[in-house]
């Protein structure tokens, strides 16, 4: 797609004789095309990337414009599919306790007096009730685009993670924040063989004011390299960084205790 440049109000005017198009990226690593293209588009072009739209935004003169679409199609070609296959396994533990009375009534005489002793011999029964629970989901989504993973309703750990955000700026406030999920944004891409790159990166969604809201914890963001249609289990990344942790860890009560393991399978799937 090859554009002129609008003129943008208070911004400089393109240099003469320079167009702007834009290039998908298609299954392409998005760092190495950048420079690929900036090395191809000389150094009076201005390239950057547009992480939204999955593109690169390039102003350039026109001959360079036909040399960089050459090298796109040839080195971008249209994103392969990848089908990420989710395992969530949940363990929950607790107590139960039940509380009765036992025992027998006897008759003690006394001289001059009678009267009853009721011995009382209390007893409690304590059980430990397990229950596992496997939830399974299939995600498809394009090589270098992105899907969502809702790792639970409840975040034992959301009053850190909004004194987090705050502390970063990525919010403004935390008061009257009501939580509707804990997400893991899961972002793939097809590598050279076999191998696909996972990036994740942790999300928190509520409601605040009445108005929905969405965090993203970037500097959390981490990635994976995994083969193609190996499982990896992402407990792995709780020593990474401490808001993953807090998205990954279970939660502890007086009652018991409950976990959540999730394992992510990425396969390939054929053009």
């Amino acid at each position: 797609m090859l554009l002129l440049l609008p003129a943008l109000s208070g911004a400089a005017p393109a240099p003469a004789g320079h167009t702007f198009a834009t290039y998908p990226v298609g299954s392409a690593d998005p760092a190495v095309l950048l420079e690929t293209v900036r090395a191809a588009a000389g150094p009076e072009a201005h390239v950057s990337y547009d992480d939204r739209q999955q593109r690169l935004l390039v102003l350039a003169e026109p001959e360079r414009q036909t040399r960089i679409a050459e090298l796109v199609r040839v080195a971008a070609p249209a994103p392969l599919n990848v089908r990420i296959e989710v395992r969530m396994a949940g363990r929950q533990r607790g107590q139960e306790q039940a509380f009765g009375l036992g025992g027998d009534v006897g008759v003690v005489r006394s001289p001059g007096l009678r009267h009853t002793t009721i011995r009382v011999e209390p007893r409690v029964q304590q059980e430990t009730v397990s229950q596992d629970s496997v939830v399974q989901q299939v995600l498809v989504v394009a090589s270098g685009r992105e899907a969502s993973l809702q790792v639970g309703e409840e975040v034992p750990d959301l009053e850190w993670l909004l004194d987090y955000g705050v502390r970063q700026g990525l919010l403004g406030q935390r008061a009257g924040w009501q939580t509707t999920g804990a997400f893991l944004v899961v972002q793939p891409w097809v590598l050279e063989n076999g191998l696909v790159r996972l990036r994740i990166l942790p999300e928190l969604r509520g409601v605040s004011a009445g108005h929905p809201h969405q965090v993203r914890f970037a500097a959390a963001a981490t990635e994976v390299v995994v083969p193609d249609g190996q499982p990896y289990a992402l407990a792995g990344l709780r020593a990474i960084h401490e808001v993953l942790d807090r998205f990954l860890i279970g939660q502890v009560t007086r009652s018991g205790e409950s976990a959540l393991d999730i394992t992510v399978t990425p396969r390939v799937m054929a053009p």
